[in-house]
């Protein structure tokens, strides 16, 4: 496939968004994933992630879940984000996974001696034989 001609959608009437931060776009099969770094406006930060099927009749984007706590630990402010695709292979049958993993860099601390605290947070999906995993969301590595 060349190219998609696409409808312009307000992705705040799929899921709210609020103030975009960053965001980045990847493919992966026959789905364009879209991960958007919202603050302010919001109850508290999130990744929200959008889905769009490529071989549908009518290409739109749709909700594929949001990022906004992992365990007990809210995400909190994110500074950006980067995705990253590459294969993979597994055991002796040598399946080709494609993989792609997202890297959110968050904002852990404002100031602690006059510098920013910051760590990174590693999500992944995967397309082994056609099937996408997770179905829907991403994973946390």
């Amino acid at each position: 496939m060349v190219g998609v001609n696409m409808v312009p959608q307000d992705l705040n009437l799929v899921a709210d968004v609020g103030y975009v931060k960053d965001m980045e776009m990847w493919e992966l099969g026959n789905m364009v994933y879209l991960a958007v770094a919202t603050t302010y406006n919001m109850p508290k930060s999130k990744i929200q992630l959008y889905k769009m099927d490529l071989t549908a009749d009518e290409t739109t984007w749709a909700d594929a879940g949001k990022i906004d706590v992992e365990g007990v630990e809210d995400l909190g402010p994110v500074s950006s984000l980067e995705v990253v695709k590459f294969t993979d292979s597994t055991g002796n049958e040598g399946d080709i996974i494609e993989k792609v993993h997202l890297f959110a860099g968050r904002i852990v601390s404002q100031k602690f001696w006059g510098q920013s605290m910051n760590d990174i947070w590693v999500y992944e999906m995967s397309l082994t034989n056609g099937v996408i995993s997770p179905s829907n969301g991403i994973t946390y590595k």
